[in-house]
């Protein structure tokens, strides 16, 4: 069986180009029996939360990711990683591959341009074909669009089909200055991707990096250009390197909720055993229930109970509605991955398979890979590492995260500490300090929900130099905008892009 594709990713390039992916540091030395990475996922694994799922306030909410971040990391991995080819079965093939190409140029949504794929494609030769609520498909109920994984669920599928209609919504108003067939598809194109490249720039990513990490890599970058890399140096940027497909970039995995209120009428789980309209499950046709309504997943101005200003990114906000239009937040950056991912169902794991857990899948894909361990990275960078101590996780009960009971882990573990486990300890260590300040004792709900997780220095500096690395590499990406671009959004925010599309409601 393969192993899951990392999801749940320049120039005319189909981003079909297989590759084996790069190395940030060599192959750990460190390695690990099944056993003990199999205990571990389980007591990462959080209780079962009752049906319908909760969308309502909830301590394991995180103020600095509004829930649509959980599903435009998605559709950005979708974007960069690929790999048909390495399995988790005794005797399989561990060799990674990756069949997208190093760059943030949106693959996923154009292929490899009308000219190859006309199918996709309008009468105009520029505008992507726009079929109304759902993706465009094909008789079976497939979607035809340029990575099938962006139909795998009901909100990343939607926003593939945001992007359709933002490239479109680019090329009306492209088309007055008088740019006609390629040259309008190019010139759309351009737009689409620079676009896209500020939002996560300026509005992902400070939601996701501690400030002082990011401005830290930031600052080293300003001032010593390439030679501020401390790792995705310049040499190493023909590939998504595995340090980042396999563990720093599967931090999205902890922000996942039970299940998520698309709109006021309807709320469903993620996904359940057999895949039915209440699931979220996609590959089909949408579900005449399942239209989003984005501002339940997006800041905007309108979504603040203050009725203020947008908080910028990076900011704590929060919104304790309780009401069917509230502003829904992704998980907390934590050690705890919820119950359905740790039971995946046979639309996505074949039911021979024995490795049901996506922490599970993790764990084992980053041993399969020696992947160098969490401290083997905080030395490479410079940074102290976590102490043994602070490698622990919050098992749940009930429903409810036990958070005055902390789960050890095995001990060989809290020094020489998977990647991916690492990773999640370190985002996890402002719960860490507010327990501490508070004595040690159990946080209250107002408090627990008032803490934001965002990644430290090791998943943080992976994660910043992995997406400007890659921007700064590419001659065609938006850090080599010409200085007369006029952008067509004033305000490089998700919100914006979707009102743009004619979404955002």
């Amino acid at each position: 069986m393969k192993i899951l594709p990392t999801g749940l990713h320049g120039g005319d390039a189909s981003g079909l180009e297989s590759a084996s992916p790069g190395r940030l540091l060599p192959p750990s030395h460190t390695s690990y029996d099944d056993a003990t990475l199999k205990a571990l996922a389980q007591i990462m694994e959080a209780a079962k939360e009752p049906e319908p799922p909760n969308d309502e306030p909830d301590t394991e909410e995180n103020p600095f990711m509004p829930a649509g971040f959980t599903y435009l990391s998605q559709l950005v991995d979708h974007d960069l990683t690929f790999d048909t080819q390495s399995s988790l079965a005794a005797g399989g093939d561990s060799r990674p591959s990756n069949e997208r190409s190093p760059r943030l140029d949106l693959d996923c949504l154009y292929g490899s341009g009308p000219s190859d794929r006309p199918y996709m494609y309008a009468a105009d030769g520029a505008s992507l074909i726009d079929v109304g609520r759902d993706l465009p498909r094909a008789s079976n109920g497939r979607a035809i669009i340029g990575d099938p994984r962006n139909d795998e669920n009901s909100i990343v599928c939607q926003l593939q089909l945001a992007l359709i209609k933002f490239h479109n919504a680019v090329v009306v108003q492209l088309k007055t200055t008088g740019l006609k067939g390629d040259a309008l598809f190019a010139a759309a194109r351009r737009e689409v991707r620079w676009t896209y490249q500020r939002v996560l720039t300026d509005d992902f990513l400070p939601r996701l990096i501690h400030g002082d990490v990011l401005d830290k890599f930031l600052a080293d970058r300003k001032l010593r250009g390439n030679l501020g890399y401390k790792l995705f140096t310049e040499n190493k940027r023909s590939t998504i390197p595995l340090e980042f497909s396999g563990a720093a970039y599967r931090m999205g995995h902890s922000m996942v909720r039970d299940g998520y209120r698309l709109n006021p009428g309807f709320k469903a789980q993620i996904f359940d055993a057999i895949g039915t309209a209440a699931s979220l499950v996609g590959f089909g046709p949408l579900p005449l229930d399942h239209d989003i309504k984005w501002r339940s997943f997006f800041y905007d101005a309108a979504n603040e109970a203050s009725g203020s200003a947008t908080p910028p990114p990076g900011e704590l906000a929060r919104n304790t509605t309780v009401s069917a239009t509230r502003l829904q937040f992704s998980y907390k950056l934590d050690t705890t991955i919820t119950n359905p991912l740790a039971h995946l169902p046979p639309q996505i794991v074949s039911s021979g398979d024995p490795h049901k857990s996506l922490g599970e899948r993790n764990l084992l894909r980053g041993n399969l890979f020696r992947l160098a361990t969490g401290q083997e990275v905080a030395a490479a960078i410079g940074v102290a590492p976590l102490a043994a101590p602070e490698m622990t996780t919050r098992p749940s009960v009930d429903g409810q995260t036990a958070r005055n009971r902390i789960a050890d882990i095995d001990p060989r573990l809290a020094t020489q500490t998977p990647l991916w486990f690492y990773i999640l300890c370190e985002a996890e260590q402002a719960v860490r300090d507010a327990e501490t300040n508070n004595g040690g004792g159990p946080l209250s709900d107002a408090a627990m929900q008032a803490i934001g997780t965002q990644l430290g220095p090791v998943g943080g500096r992976i994660n910043a130099e992995l997406f400007y690395g890659l921007l700064d590499s590419d001659p065609d990406s938006v850090v080599h905008a010409p200085a007369s671009w006029v952008p067509i959004i004033k305000k490089f925010r998700m919100s914006e892009l979707l009102k743009m599309a004619g979404v955002f409601v």
